[in-house]
């Protein structure tokens, strides 16, 4: 058989090719064998099918999955007044939580964070009040339901303080312990001789952490003042909620999905309000992301899932997703790549072009802004563009998403490959590279049209959708004039759909990956 591909070179360092690899996919390469390891444990599906289900059920499941933070503490500790703070919002806008001297949060009330679409905040009631006493408070407002809590106290630590530090910590959940109005403390402390701003916060600071550090490692404490967010520990909490977002929402969804089996396979309390009840109707989860979990999934999956769902979701960042560019020798691609990067082709660290410089293997490039991605220069081997059915679909297979250039019209070969990606379930984009040209040629032919671009894209489109290709993405570019023609949205439409062709991509190569391993320890045994 044929192939259009040689063997491929890869990159130890960035923007340096290096030796060829063996043909065989090796499982380091895009995962770790630690991740695969983990994987592995995690997903013990006897067929290739159904690890594929399971695999695409969980991702998707996690992207629409909300994050729920409860802000809890004593009643007028300022929860309301820290969470329209971390909003941007001040007590009297309209869309601001109600504060005041007396206890104004009667029941739970949800919040959007407008800088995380998936994140929600709670404003509980607070503790210690005559309708939510110690004994009753963490039952009526069912901490089941959240995946974090802020705890906020307005003065030093209190026995029911740590009460509810025990009952997170109970439940494997994360938290972080606030103390607030320090601006009131320092006004009070000022008073007397011998002030220091410094070494009263630093006080106040270590009475908090002395008092959780009997529970716990490296508490995290920080000391605001909602009045003053410019000041003390208010950006700090903000950017440290910010930068731990994503392992605490991996770690909630993990520990959801545990909760969740609980109540489906199990026997759930009816003294609590149902996980699956409210995680739907208050949109946590969405009904038909439910209805999969059930049919993909035994308890047995997700009984324990917490840190092996976990394990998958560390993996998917950590994978790196492999764009072949295929073009034809002397095409352009190179170029084409060396734009993609952000280089020109007279850059120090761009690929090979011209006549002496042209790539005749497959050539890989780490993305400069992107260390998870990887472009592939993939130049098709002219003498075999005669007979298009020939393509070595173990060689396409290798590459995760594919750019297929086209310097002049596409032929037999382009519509071939991109029918065997599809077939593969993975996507590409045609680009017309060289546009400029065919836009002068246009206008030399029929003079000046401001359609040309459009008559130019409606002629390839035509070629494509003959060939059998349904609604091709067609962009129309020049390597060389990355402000005109559609080089930008080009660059717009790869930034807005990576996500979902990593976590497609990671889906396809972990099931493969497990799949070999499955046809392995079947041969050892035979």
């Amino acid at each position: 058989m044929k192939t259009y591909f040689k063997k491929i070179k890869k990159t130890g360092t960035p923007v340096t090719a290096v030796k060829s690899r063996r043909n065989r996919m090796e499982m380091a390469d895009k995962i770790s064998e630690e991740d695969l390891e983990k994987i592995t444990a995690a997903f013990k599906q006897g067929n290739y099918n159904g690890t594929l289900e399971q695999l695409q059920v969980a991702l998707d499941t996690f992207d629409n999955f909300k994050m729920d933070i409860a802000f809890t503490g004593y009643s007028g500790a300022g929860k309301s007044s820290l969470i329209n703070a971390l909003r941007g919002l001040r007590p009297q806008d309209k869309e601001a939580a109600p504060t005041g001297v007396v206890e104004t949060t009667m029941t739970p009330a949800m919040y959007q964070d407008p800088r995380h679409p998936d994140v929600r905040l709670w404003d509980l009631p607070g503790l210690g009040t005559p309708s939510f006493t110690t004994q009753s408070y963490v039952e009526n407002m069912n901490f089941d339901l959240f995946d974090m809590f802020v705890i906020v106290a307005s003065e030093r630590m209190k026995e029911n303080n740590v009460y509810l530090v025990d009952e997170i910590l109970k439940r494997q959940k994360s938290f972080y312990f606030v103390r607030s109005k320090v601006d009131n403390d320092l006004r009070a402390e000022s008073k007397k001789r011998n002030f220091s701003e410094s070494r009263v916060l630093e006080r106040m600071r270590k009475e908090c952490v002395t008092s959780l550090e009997t529970r716990m490692k490296d508490p995290q404490v920080f000391l605001i003042s909602a009045c003053e967010t410019e000041r003390h520990d208010f950006v700090g909490l903000k950017n440290t909620l910010d930068d731990s977002l994503p392992e605490l929402k991996k770690k909630a969804f993990s520990l959801f999905l545990t909760n969740l089996s609980t109540e489906l396979w199990g026997i759930s309390s009816l003294l609590k309000k149902s996980i699956v009840t409210h995680s739907v109707q208050s949109g946590k989860i969405r009904e038909e992301d439910l209805g999969r979990i059930k049919a993909a999934f035994r308890r047995s999956d997700l009984s324990d899932g917490a840190p092996k769902v976990q394990s998958v979701l560390s993996a998917l960042e950590r994978f790196r997703l492999d764009v072949a560019v295929v073009g034809g020798r002397r095409s352009g691609t190179s170029s084409f790549v060396n734009a993609l990067m952000g280089l020109r082709n007279t850059d120090r660290d761009a690929a090979p072009t011209g006549a002496a410089g042209t790539t005749n293997e497959p050539t890989a490039y780490p993305h400069p802004s992107d260390p998870l991605l990887q472009l592939w220069d993939v130049p098709i081997m002219e003498e075999d563009l005669s007979d298009p059915r020939d393509l070595a679909t173990e060689e396409i297979d290798r590459y995760d998403f594919y750019l297929i250039t086209v310097s002049d019209w596409p032929t037999p070969f382009h519509f071939r490959l991109s029918q065997t990606v599809a077939g593969l379930n993975k996507r590409c984009y045609f680009v017309q590279l060289r546009v400029d040209r065919h836009v002068h040629a246009h206008e030399v032919l029929y003079g000046p049209d401001l359609d040309a671009l459009e008559r130019i894209r409606d002629h390839c489109a035509q070629e494509l959708q003959k060939a059998g290709v349904l609604d091709p993405q067609i962009f129309l570019v020049s390597s060389f004039h990355w402000d005109l023609y559609d080089f930008i949205s080009l660059e717009i439409a790869l930034r807005e759909d990576l996500p979902a062709l990593r976590k497609q991509a990671f889906i396809l190569y972990v099931a493969k990956l497990l799949r070999q391993k499955q046809e392995e320890q079947s041969c050892r045994i035979l």
